[in-house]
Order: C-alpha cells, then structure tokens, then sequence
C-alpha cells in the first residue's frame, strides 16, 4: 500500500508541478501510505479486542445455561411443598411451561424424611411415576456464538440494535482505540484507507490513471500533432470513451457495486475534461454549448451518485472536474472561464448536500477551488484582472460558508466537540469534524485571497473584512432561528462577524479611529461573555481592549502635543483615553457581577478596575499638562486625581461594585506624591493654586475615611496615620515658608516646631472633642499620631538647641525666655502629656519608654541645654562668633561654665539631702569634682588672671556652702529610698 501510494503522487506531483511536484507528491504519498499501515494494524488490533469481547459474552451465556439446567434438574425430583406452594411460572416471560399438578403424596409418616429418587432409577410401584417436567434447556451454540471476522460494513450503513446493545460496554482498550480515531485527522486518514483498501482498489487507481493519461494525450497531441486525426475526432473519440465507462459501470451497478461507480466515476472525469478542452483549448464548441455540456454532466454525475448513494462516484467526478482545467490549462487570460467551470462544480456539491450528507464532498471540493485559485493568484495574476476576479471569489467564499448553515438546516453539526476534549466519535462529531474546516477556514481563506486580488487598492481588504463580517452576521441570525440545534453555528458565526469586524477597523480607519472600535467591540464581547458564561468571548473582549490600548498608545505618540486650538476636553486624546476607561471600568463592573468562582474571578475583577483607573488618569492628566499652564499643572493633578478616587469611592455602593470602594485608598499616595512634587517644583506647597487644591483634598481624604474606613477595617489605621503626618508635613513646610520670607535668624525654624507641636497638642486634646477621628481612633492617633511627631520634633529641637545660635533678630536675646528656650519648654512639657496618656495604654512599642525612670535622662539633658544655653548667651553678648574654637578660648565661657557647673553640683547635693537620696547627692558631689579637675586642668592654664580668680574664688565658696547645707546623707537613707519612677 506505501508503495502504491508513493507511485500515485509520484505521478500526480509530477504532471501538477514538474520535478518538485514529483519528489512533494513522492514523499507526501509515502507518509500517507505510513499512516495508513499503521492506521491498519490499529484496527487489527481493535478486531482483535472485539473478539476477546465476544468470547466473553459466550462464556456469560454459557454461564446462564448452565445456571438454567441446573434450576431444572432440582426441578425434576418429587416436590415437598402442596401445589398452591409451587413458583409461579406463567409470571416469568421466559419460563418454560409449567407442568401439570402431580397428585398429593401419601401422608408420612412424623419424623421420616421423604425419599428422593434420581431420574435414571426404576420407579417404585407403591410411587406414582412423576410427570414429565419442562424440556432440557438447549445450551448456546458455540459454533454460532464463537467469534467470526467481520465483514466490512458499508459507509453510513446504521449499525444493528443489537452490535449496538453489545458495544455499552467496551473495554479499555477499545475505548483508547475508537478515542484515538476520534480527532478529524484520524477520521480523513480512515476514509482514505477505506477508500483505497476496500472494494476495487485496482480499478480506482486505474481511473485515476486513465484520466490522467487521457489529459496527457489530449497535451501532448495539441502541442506536437502526432496524431493525425482531427481535433473534432479526437475529441469526440474522448467523449465516447467518458460515455463507455458510464455505461459499463451503470450495468455493473448491481453484480460489482464498486467497480460500477469507479468506472462512473472516471467516465464522469474524462466527459469534464473533453468538455474543457473542446471549449478552451481547441476552440472546438462555443461558450453555450460547452457550459450546457458542463452543467449536463455534473448534474447527470450528482443525479448518479445520489441514485445510487455513492460517495465515491460523487468524490471521482469532482476530482475529474477539477483536475480537466488543471491539465488543459495553456493561457493565463481564460481565467474566467477556469472560474465559471469551478462555479458550476461547486453548484453541484451544494446539490448533492441537499440530498446528501456527505461533508467530504464538500471539503474536496474546497480544497481545489480555493486551493487553485491561490495559485493563479500568485503565479499568473496582473492587478488589472482583479475587477474580473473579484465576482468569483465573492462567489465561492458565499458558497462554501453557506454550505455549513445547509447541513445544519439537515442535521446540526457538533461543533465544541470538535475543539475540547469531549470528543466522540458519533456522527454529529464526525459533522462537526468536517464542518469546522468550513465554518472557521472559509472566510480566512477568502480575506487571504483578497489580499492577493485586491490587496494594491486602498480600501479593498476593509470592505472585504467588513463584507465578510456581514455575512457572518447574517448567518449567525438565521441559525438562531433553527434553535437549540443551530445555536453552535450561531455562536461561530458570531464570533467570526466580531473578529472580522475587529480586522476591518485597521485596515479602513487610523489609529485613533481603530482603537475606538476596539474598545467598544471588546467591551461588548465581554458583555456577551459575562451573560452566557463564554469564555471564548471573555477572552476575545479582554484582547480587543488591550490591542486598542496599543493602538490608542501608537497615535499619542504620533500626535502629541496637542496641536494649536485643539479644544479642551472634546478632543481625540482625551476622549480616546476616556472610551478606554470606560470600557475598562464596565469591563471591571460586569465581570463583578458574574458569580464568582475562585481567586482567578476576582484578579479579573481588580485587573479590569485597574486597566480603567489608569486609562482614566492618563486621559485626564495628559489632558492638563497640555491645556493648562505649568504653574497650575500640580494643583490641577492634584485636584482631579483625588477628586476621582473620591467620587469612585463614595459612588460605590450606588453602583453596587464593592470593589470600586477600594480606590479610595489611592488617595493617600496620591496625597503623598503631590506634596513630594510640589517641595521639589515648587517654592511651597501652597503656592500656584495649591491653597485651593490642597484643603479640599485632604477634606476629600477624611471624607471617604469616614464613610468608607468600615470596608477596609485592617488598613484604616495605616490610612489614618498616614494622612496625619502627610498633613504635618503640609503644614511645617508651609510654615517655614511663610515665616521665612519675613524674618530671620531662628524665627522660621521656631515657627515651624511650634506648629507642629500646636498639632501634636491638638491631638492630645482632641479626644473629648473629636468624637471622629481622634476619638473614634485614639489608639491610632495617640501612639502612631502624637507620640512619634513628638519624638520627631524632640530629636529637631535637641539638635537646634546643641547647633543653632538661636538669634531672635530683632528681640535681644535672653536666656531661657528666647524662642529656643521656650521651644524646649513646650517640647519638654508635651512629652510629659504624652507620657501620662500613653501610660494606661496596653501592649504598644513605646511601652518601655513610658514606664521607664526619665529623671536621670532629663538631668543630663539639662545640664548639657544648661551648657548650650550658656554658651549661647555669651556668643550673645560678648559677641564671640558661635564657633567651638572660639568659644572654647572665651575666657568669658570657661568661667561661666565653671560658676554654672558648680552651681549645678551644688544643686543636686542640696536636693539629695533634702530627699534623703544618697545617690543624688553622690551625683551632684561627682559634679563638683568634675568642676574642681575642670579648674586646675583648664581655667588656670588658659584663662585670664581676673578669669581666674573669679572662678577659684566663686567656686570655692559654693564649696564652703555646700559643706555647710549638705554634707553627706546618712547611708540608711538609702534603704528607705522609694524606687518609684520620677
């Protein structure tokens, strides 16, 4: 069989194609040959399991016999039981007889079991011989039951009840088989086995053959003359070779079925390709004649082959007319009449489908027309033929995507078997299998060959798209009126309207124009998808979003900036960016709707909320920085992006989208973001319109906290808090701002601490003030608000009051009462406040701070403010710059520091005797000691004379004071010393 195949497309590449056609048909020959052994041996295998199965169904049958002979020998001995006791078998429908009543056995006697004879023994005289029971029940017979090689049933011959009832219950391995045959490459590979292997394989070929060899001759004698008969004769004599086959083969339709229609079949063929070649090639017959001969012999051929109910001479013909225009074929300015032969071919494969289901037909029948008509095309075609082809391809692209609706209008096609993995192979599979190649690959095929034809003009591949689409439409309404059974069909076609006019959208409009359609055809296959659960439409809806997101992003950046007197708002960009965002956020508002089946569900949802978002903010902020000035442009983001997310947010609920509430969290960063800009574009954030943008917005931001913080319970703290410090930040930028420009020195640094600190108090305050937020979230507002502003401004102040010359231009500077000195007072105190607050508060990250000892830190910290602020006052005063170097060799400094340190010393050794705490006065006593070494080591090696003596002698005497008011604590003291924090 490979070798005879390989031969046949041997011989058949090489007339179609010369030496390439010669090794393609060669090598395609031999693969389908392969295919076809293995094919075999896969039904070897298949027969070999079915008789495995009958065997087992006779062994179950023997099994029943002998159940049943069984039952009727127990049958045979005398009964026990009274006759009204014996089963009822006119109940039992498979029952044999029963037999009559025997006479009652005489009474036994009590306790003596009755006597059961066998068959075989001689009956007793005093025992009434029983009557004969029900015949023996004959047993299968394994000759009829053993298992036979099936015959090869005939092409759609229905199979019998009861091949059907023994099929319920293949085996494994059937089932495995009959799936593997089940795909539509399987079922064109069986045919063409059973095509090739069954009936008359020699006579098949030989057709084949002989119509080949009578196209050759026809060639070869029109280009070398060797025969010397007139082309009239020839031809005739061709003709009466077509008409001998018919004739033979319809006499042997009877006695020799298949080699009747193969010969039919082959007459058919050589009639065509005489016709052909008496019209276009010799010029013998008219235009009239020759078509009423074609029409006369394709519609004789489908009459036969409906007649007769024959496929294969439906299929010879077929193959014969479309191979006579192929192997007369001379010049390349008749292809107009090639086209009209191939028209009048295709009428009579829609003929046939009216009567006949037979989808090979029609696949043949396709392959040729459009598989020939593409190469003309790219062989032999010159753009000024296209008007003159344009009516065929339009003929034959309606013809063949009619021809699915045909065979639905008979039986309808299954279509989704043919494309998951429910694939049986049931007729309604096998229409679908072949049916899908026409459905889907007829208007692909179509547009490819108008993109041959007609691809040079402007507009030629939009209309076609757009006709195709059309079309489409069309027949996909009228399956919907077959009902349950066209709605596969109507669903294709669609979705093939939708996808073609998604393809006519570029090839007419521009980029902006295509992107719009997009958007709208994506957003109504989504629409479609969500309603009747397709995916298939969902999937399509979502691409033609995204390809008219790349589209739209292709014209901006082809068209931006704007051009002169471009109109706010009714423009191309922003219209364009707010129909994606449209689409995107009803895309987002369907998909919410649909029941949601798992995480996969609600990433759709959240993807197509965001792909609307951010379309929406592109419109509109692209919108401002092209119509606005610069100065504006912040304020103006500022105000439309928070305004969105605020109007999305609280319109939610009307809407019924839960998941659009969520975009009021996206408030906050923007809130950020903005403020981070304008410090960095701008002098303040106030500035340019920023005093109108900003109070809204942050009343925008607690408007949707207060009416929306209930959906998003576990990020309404993070929220709360950071909204606080955005709006404290906000607040001491502008306040150094503004005080800058009007004083100097430490004023604006003071301003902006004392502002913040105002804030910080006012929370404090709040909560018997503010039921919202502060009271509602005094957890939030008082540990991650107030405490850490305050640990903040405590780390600004501490390091303005160690680093600043605090110079309260124009007031004189005092110590303690200038603003740095005031700063710390008010820090200090709001500390305290803070403390006493958070200290009832339970489990929180400051706890160790609140209830640790803070009297030694803030005795340190003391002491060095105490320093600072010396130094201070004398840079002040004695107008020494503030240096380090230079204030370290004030004699002026060095002796304050002196006087100031012991005064500090004696301090805490008075207070340490007057609490009665040995280790304050130990403290204070250490100090002194410091000041002593300080005098020794430093003032009396660097200072003055008079500094000097000022400092010896006014220490000195605190010492005498000291000794005086506070000598040491008794040491018992200290074991009464109350260990409580200060």
């Amino acid at each position: 069989m490979t070798v005879l195949l390989a031969l046949v497309g041997l011989l058949l590449g090489g007339v179609a194609g010369g030496l390439v056609g010669l090794l393609a048909g060669g090598v395609i020959g031999f693969l389908v040959g392969q295919q076809l052994d293995l094919r075999k041996r896969l039904k070897k295998l298949e027969e070999t399991q079915s008789r495995v199965d009958e065997i087992q169904s006779w062994a179950t049958e023997m099994k029943a016999w002998a159940q049943q002979t069984h039952a009727w020998l127990m049958r045979l001995g005398p009964s026990t039981q009274p006759a009204e006791a014996q089963p009822d078998t006119a109940a039992q429908p498979d029952a044999e007889p029963a037999p009559e009543a025997e006479p009652a056995a005489p009474p036994e006697s009590p306790g003596v079991a009755p006597v059961v004879r066998p068959v075989a023994s001689e009956p007793s005289t005093d025992i009434r011989a029983p009557v004969p029971g029900p015949a023996t029940p004959a047993p299968p017979d394994a000759s009829t039951r053993a298992p036979r090689p099936r015959e090869p049933a005939a092409v759609d011959a229905p199979a019998p009840a009861d091949a059907r009832v023994a099929s319920d219950a293949p085996t494994a391995a059937t089932s495995r088989a009959r799936e593997r045959l089940s795909d539509p490459v399987s079922w064109v590979a069986n045919w063409i086995k059973q095509w090739v292997t069954t009936g008359n394989a020699p006579v098949k070929v030989g057709v084949l053959v002989s119509l080949v060899g009578v196209g050759l001759l026809l060639r070869e004698a029109h280009r070398r003359g060797i025969i010397e008969l007139t082309i009239e004769v020839r031809l005739a004599a061709a003709a009466v070779f077509g008409l001998v086959l018919l004739a033979v083969g319809w006499r042997q339709r009877r006695s020799r079925p298949i080699y009747g229609v193969s010969l039919q079949g082959g007459g058919v063929a050589v009639l065509y390709l005489t016709t052909y070649a008496a019209f276009v090639v010799y010029y013998v017959v008219g235009a009239v004649p020759a078509a009423a001969a074609v029409v006369i012999v394709t519609v004789g051929a489908g009459v036969l082959s409906v007649l007769q109910d024959s496929r294969v001479l439906a299929v010879l013909g077929i193959i014969g007319g479309f191979l006579a225009p192929v192997l007369t074929y001379s010049r390349p300015d008749d292809h107009v009449y090639v086209f009209t032969f191939f028209l009048v071919l295709n009428a009579a494969i829609i003929g046939v489908a009216w009567f006949k289901t037979w989808p090979e037909l029609n696949l043949l029948g396709f392959g040729f027309t459009f598989g020939l008509t593409f190469f003309w095309l790219v062989d032999r075609f010159e753009q000024d033929e296209w008007v003159s082809t344009q009516p065929f391809i339009a003929l034959f692209v309606l013809m063949y995507m009619g021809l699915p609706a045909l065979f639905a209008a008979r039986e309808a096609p299954d279509l989704k078997t043919v494309f998951d993995g429910s694939r049986v192979p049931d007729m309604a599979f096998v229409r679908g299998a072949w049916t899908a190649p026409l459905v889907f690959g007829t208007p692909f095929a179509g547009l490819g060959l108008q993109q041959l034809a007609a691809g040079h003009t402007d507009y030629g591949l939009a209309i076609t798209a757009a006709g195709l689409a059309v079309i489409q439409a069309a027949l996909g309404l009228t399956m919907r009126r077959l009902g349950a059974d066209g709605r596969q069909l109507a669903e294709a076609y669609a979705g093939l309207g939708v996808a073609f006019s998604a393809i006519a959208v570029p090839l007419a409009l521009e980029a902006y124009f295509t992107s719009t359609v997009w958007a709208a055809q994506g957003l109504f296959l989504l629409w479609l998808g969500c309603r009747r659960d397709r995916l298939l439409a969902l999937t399509g809806g979502a691409v033609l979003q995204v390809l008219a997101a790349v589209s739209f992003a292709q014209h901006l950046g082809e068209s931006l900036p704007y051009p002169d007197g471009a109109w706010p708002i009714a423009n191309q960009h922003f219209l364009g960016a707010l129909l994606l965002a449209v689409a995107g956020l009803a895309s987002g508002r369907l998909l919410s709707r649909r029941p949601q089946q798992g995480d996969g569900d609600q990433a759709l949802v959240w993807t197509a909320l965001g792909w609307g978002v951010v379309w929406w903010l592109v419109g509109g902020v692209m919108e401002i920085v092209q119509q606005l000035p610069d100065s504006s442009q912040l304020s103006a983001v500022l105000g439309f992006m928070v305004g969105s997310f605020a109007a999305g947010s609280l319109g939610a609920r009307r809407l019924r989208w839960q998941q659009l509430e969520s975009v009021g969290l996206l408030i906050l960063p923007t809130l950020v973001l903005m403020l981070v800009l304008s410090l960095l574009a701008q002098s303040h954030p106030l500035d340019e319109w920023g005093w109108a943008a900003w109070p809204p917005a942050f009343a925008a931001h607690y408007l949707v906290l207060r009416r929306r913080e209930g959906s998003f319970p576990r990020l309404a703290a993070l929220v709360h808090t950071g909204g606080y410090w955005t709006l404290a930040a906000l607040a001491a930028a502008e306040v150094y701002w503004q005080v800058d420009r009007v004083a100097e020195g430490v004023w604006p640094l003071a301003a902006t601490v004392a502002a913040a600190l105002a804030l910080a108090s006012a929370t404090m305050a709040g909560r018997r003030r503010l039921a919202w937020p502060v009271a509602a979230h005094w957890r939030t507002y008082l540990l991650a608000c107030a405490g850490p502003l305050l640990a903040v401004l405590a780390v600004v102040v501490l390091g303005a009051a160690v680093s600043h010359d605090g110079d309260p231009t124009p007031l004189l500077f005092l110590p303690v009462v200038n603003p740095l000195g005031v700063l710390i007072g008010l820090q200090l105190a709001a500390l305290l406040a803070w403390r006493r607050l958070a200290g009832p508060q339970p489990d929180h990250p400051f706890e160790a701070i609140v209830t640790a000892r803070w009297a030694p830190a803030l005795a340190v910290l003391g002491l060095v403010l105490a320093t600072v602020e010396t130094a201070r006052a004398v840079s002040h005063w004695m107008d020494v710059p503030w240096e380090l170097d230079a204030l370290w060799d004030a004699t002026e400094l060095q002796t304050s520091l002196s006087i100031l340190w012991a005064v500090i010393g004696l301090s805490g050794m008075v207070a340490g005797v007057r609490m009665a705490r040995r280790a304050v006065w130990v403290a204070g006593a250490s100090w002194m000691a410091v000041v002593v070494v300080k005098l020794f080591l430093v003032d009396l090696s660097s200072l003055t004379a008079l500094g000097r003596v000022v400092s010896f002698i006014v220490v000195g005497v605190l010492l005498l004071i000291v000794g005086y008011l506070a000598p040491v604590p008794p040491a018992a003291a200290e074991d009464s010393e109350d260990s409580q924090p200060v």
